[in-house]
């Protein structure tokens, strides 16, 4: 048989072999190796990323129990019936509780730069009654059904949720990519806040032994229970019991127990912790600062100040272990404070089991004790409980706040979040948009829940959508405001409960139709707000829906100005102010809804009329049937007149066109109204006759206008009143009729005052008697010297007119009977006859007459189907103005007291009306001033008061 050999070339591919197969080993080992430390490496990073999810989550308890602590208002509950029942719990970013109020209270901290790792945490408010989330904080006081009834705020479920994530882009959420979570971690806990219901100083179950035996409670010597809290007795036990309790010694005989209120029974409930503190033993102890289960050895030296404290089991004080703190003190078994340990404590003591307190020790606050003794020993010294409400009131401020309760404490980490993509979302869109409703779609790469935040800004505050999970995403806002821009963002949720968000998107609804405009007008024109404007009383329209009111007008169809009201209302009225006299305006209105929607009507044109009046400072004394008198320098002299008490006034004042302005000069010397007065050709006034009030004068007076004073001239030789007088051409001055108090009767005789003896001399006496009713007879100067007196009473229909020449009067038919009317000579030398026409059966109706000098006639005005002026007037005024027209203003139209105005033109014969006063007058004054305008003074409004008030009317 051949033996089997190797030569040198053998052994080397074998030796090569070897090393391959060893280097192969070596690099298995190698890799393994790797594998393993990654594996660890992995794992330590999973490990460290959750335990500071962990530590976000009870960073974000340690938040909201600061947060609960520090609300003004406790405790935080919600009663108010229009909204849910955990609303009360709602961070607010605006005072920097939270980063994004929508969810509740929400933190973002960086941990490190290198990836870099960020830490947030979640504690979620609910949305709304509707949308009840189990991961939100909820108030379970009483263990409330959701959406039920309202809890009280003692107890709050909270759940907190820790996040580690990578934030690789700022401006994307943190559960958008390329953002990343890598651990996630819940916390779920309560919130509970102790309640401090005390009764009494002293709290025990029964004042009898058990088996009827003797009193339970024994107060002896210098022992003391107290209450000085009005309602608070010193003690309180349980009605069944039918002992009474032992006293003993006579210190402090007869108020052992004193107080507003002694002994009070109720049932045994106020010994259960549940009333006391609004929570029961097991849950006081797991919020107890102190926890003492083997009495006094894990007690401290020290009782802290207000603190909770829990002993399990009895528990004895000495002298080298007192008793002295403040706050609550909960003992299971029985409690003893030896003698002269010296106790002293402030606040509340809850014992199950028997109580013991002996001399010298003092309780400010209470004392409660479920077991079956009490004893309160004050031998050698004091020992007392005393009921004390600041005290108590200190407990329940500083100690019996929100604490946690780690009875409900659970974390609860999911390992996998990191390992869970988020949600991708794309094709966010908005179709259907309407006035008050718009659809919302997007898609998702996987299933996921379809939500919908929006608003009016990028806080959102609305929330509508479903729990279904689905990859096509559809969600129908409606009840929006129509023509309104919107922000909204979608939000998913997977089926491991990961939400992601879009980014903000807006959409803005659709603008109802426009307001429909009708029935535009323009109505009535009254005095400017600028002198010698006019004013449009009202633009008015209506709209079919609210809306506001404009309207731009001005010379074109341009315009140029526009008045407004903000005001939504579907009837408009608008003024139009400072306008021009007899003036064509162009105008439009315009409407806007809340929504912006605007209507624009056509143009419109309008004439304002061809005057104004504006308004002035006002005369220093209100007066009415008063003079004015222009003078030579052109100032108005007002004198005399009545006020609204009807007194006769003496008073006088001068009004200058230059500065508008008024001012008083000297009085007259008799008080006197409804007089005469006339510029003399010296430059003087005459005034005479009139009424005092208690009759009429005969007397006369001059004013001097340089000295401003007035001096006493010739008297008439007979008292006059409601008479007629005139200036005569020559200067001097003619009386004629009136009614004399002396006499008590009506006259027709006449007489002439002359200037340049200061006396009156009689001259013939007109044909009838003849009196005013009220006021003054009108006359005129004529243009050949004569005067006309029209007017007299309710039975004439004559006129008397005057001869200076011969000194005798003859008569003149008219065509109506005249009464309290008005007489003005037009610049064709004519009279214009306007007033009242009254007949015995004092039906009053509308009379204006021309008379001509020339040819002696009487004519009526043109057009007596529709007789002008539009009004019956009486008491009224009659102006020429420098155009040659006549301005006819207020009056009273059978007790209708009238602000309106006309204007008569001779040469066309016809009557116009103008601008209005700015309220009735009548019995006033108007003066033609040298500018052309009128002086419009005093009167009355309604014939009970006088005006001081005073217009301008700008032709």
């Amino acid at each position: 048989m051949p033996k089997l050999s190797f030569d040198s070339k053998d052994m080397k591919g074998v030796g090569a072999f070897i090393a391959l197969l060893f280097m192969s080993l070596l690099l298995m080992l190698s890799v393994g190796i790797y594998l393993a430390r990654v594996s660890y490496q992995n794992t330590k990073l999973t490990l460290t990323a959750e335990a500071q999810a962990t530590n976000a989550a009870r960073a974000g308890v340690v938040d909201a129990l600061s947060w609960f602590r520090r609300q003004p208002t406790q405790p935080v509950h919600c009663s108010d019936p229009n909204f849910y029942p955990d609303y009360a719990f709602y961070p607010s970013s605006a005072t920097g509780d939270t980063l994004d109020s929508t969810i509740g209270l929400v933190k973002e901290f960086q941990i490190s730069n290198d990836q870099p790792l960020w830490m947030r945490y979640e504690v979620k408010r609910a949305v709304s009654a509707n949308s009840i989330d189990p991961e939100a904080a909820r108030d379970v006081t009483d263990k409330r059904i959701e959406g039920g009834v309202r809890g009280s705020g003692l107890v709050w479920s909270i759940v907190s949720t820790g996040y580690i994530f990578r934030k690789m882009d700022p401006n994307l959420p943190y559960n958008i990519a390329p953002n990343e979570i890598k651990a996630r971690a819940k916390i779920a806990t309560q919130f509970r806040r102790l309640s401090l219901n005390v009764p009494a100083g002293l709290v025990m179950r029964s004042l009898q032994m058990a088996g009827g035996g003797a009193s339970a409670l024994t107060i002896n010597n210098a022992a003391r229970v107290a209450s000085r809290k009005s309602g608070i007795p010193a003690i309180n036990y349980y009605s069944g019991s039918s002992a009474s309790p032992i006293y003993q010694g006579t210190a402090n005989s007869g108020n052992i127990i004193g107080g507003v209120a002694a002994l009070s029974a109720s049932a045994p409930k106020y010994l259960d912790p549940l009333t006391v503190f609004g929570v029961g033993k097991d849950e006081y102890r797991l919020m107890a600062d102190i926890t003492s289960s083997n009495f006094p050895t894990d007690f401290p030296a020290n009782f802290p100040e207000m603190s909770l404290v829990f002993i399990d089991g009895n528990a004895t004080f000495t002298a080298t272990n007192p008793l002295r703190g403040s706050g609550i003190l909960y003992v299971t078994g029985n409690l003893t404070l030896q003698a002269n340990s010296n106790a002293l404590f402030n606040g509340l003591i809850f014992v199950e089991g028997n109580f013991s307190m002996y001399a010298p020790a003092l309780v400010s606050g209470a004392v409660m004790v479920g077991g079956a003794s009490v004893l309160i020993d004050g031998t050698g010294d004091t020992s007392e409980i005393d009921y004390d409400e600041n005290v108590l009131a200190d407990v329940r401020q500083q100690i019996a706040q929100y604490r946690e309760d780690r009875s409900s404490y659970f974390p609860q980490n999911n390992n996998d979040v990191q390992d869970v993509a988020a949600l991708l979302i794309s094709g966010v869109s908005v179709s259907g948009i309407t006035t008050n409703s718009a659809l919302v779609t997007w898609s998702t790469d996987r299933p996921g829940e379809s939500w919908v935040e929006y608003g009016l800004d990028t806080n959102y505050g609305n929330s509508s959508g479903d729990t279904t999970l689905a990859v096509g995403h559809s969600v129908s806002l409606s009840g929006l405001v129509p023509n309104t821009v919107y922000h909204f963002r979608v939000k998913s949720v997977d089926s491991a409960n990961n939400p992601v968000y879009s980014g903000d998107n807006s959409f803005t609804t659709t603008a109802p139709p426009p307001p429909v405009i009708s029935g535009v007008n323009i109505t009535g024109f009254t005095v400017g707000s600028i002198p010698g404007t006019i004013k449009a009383a009202n633009v008015e329209w209506l709209t079919d829906t609210l809306s506001n009111s404009a309207v731009e007008y001005g010379l074109t169809a341009g315009y140029g100005t526009t008045g407004s009201n903000g005001t939504l209302v579907t009837a408009h009225s608008l003024g139009v102010d400072a306008l021009s006299p007899n003036t064509l305006y162009h105008y439009r209105v315009k409407s806007t809804d809340a929504y912006g929607s605007q209507s624009v009507s056509s143009d419109y044109t309008f004439t304002t009329p061809p005057g104004a009046f504006t308004s002035n400072s006002s005369m220093n004394y209100a007066r009415a049937v008063h003079s004015a008198t222009l003078l030579t320098n052109g100032k108005v002299l007002v004198a005399g007149g009545s006020d609204s008490s009807n007194n006769a006034l003496a008073s006088a004042e001068l009004y200058d066109p230059v500065t508008g302005t008024w001012a008083t000069t000297g009085s007259m010397n008799h008080s006197r109204y409804n007089h005469q007065a006339f510029l003399l050709t010296n430059g003087k006034v005459l005034v005479f006759a009139g009424n005092s009030g208690a009759g009429g004068y005969a007397t006369a007076e001059i004013y001097d206008p340089v000295a401003g004073t007035w001096s006493t001239t010739g008297s008439m030789s007979i008292d006059r009143d409601s008479e007629a007088a005139s200036l005569l051409s020559d200067g001097r001055v003619l009386v004629a009729g009136g009614y004399s108090s002396t006499l008590i009767a009506s006259l027709s005789t006449a007489e002439i005052y002359d200037p340049g003896t200061g006396t009156w001399s009689t001259t013939g006496s007109l044909h009838s008697v003849r009196t005013a009713s009220f006021g003054l007879l009108p006359a005129a100067l004529l243009t050949n010297g004569k005067v006309i007196i029209g007017d007299g009473g309710f039975t004439y229909s004559t006129a008397e007119i005057y001869d200076p020449g011969s000194g005798t009067w003859s008569t003149s038919n008219m065509n109506s009977y005249m009464n309290n009317n008005t007489v003005t000579r037009l610049t064709d030398g004519k009279v214009l006859f306007v007033g009242c026409q009254t007949q015995l059966s004092f039906v009053r109706t509308t009379t204006e007459e021309l008379y001509d000098p020339g040819t002696g006639t009487w004519s009526t005005m043109p057009d007596p189907l529709k007789p002008l002026p539009w009004l019956i007037r009486e008491f009224h005024s009659a102006t020429q103005l420098s155009n040659g027209k006549v301005l006819v203003a207020g009056g009273d139209d059978s007790m209708i007291y009238l602000s309106t105005t006309e204007l008569y033109d001779p040469v066309a014969g016809t009557w116009s009306t103008t601008g209005n006063l700015s309220g009735p007058r009548m019995m006033h004054t108007a003066t033609v001033l040298t500018n052309g305008k009128v002086l419009i003074a005093g009167g009355t409004p309604d014939n009970t008061i006088a005006l001081s008030t005073v217009e301008l009317y700008v032709p």
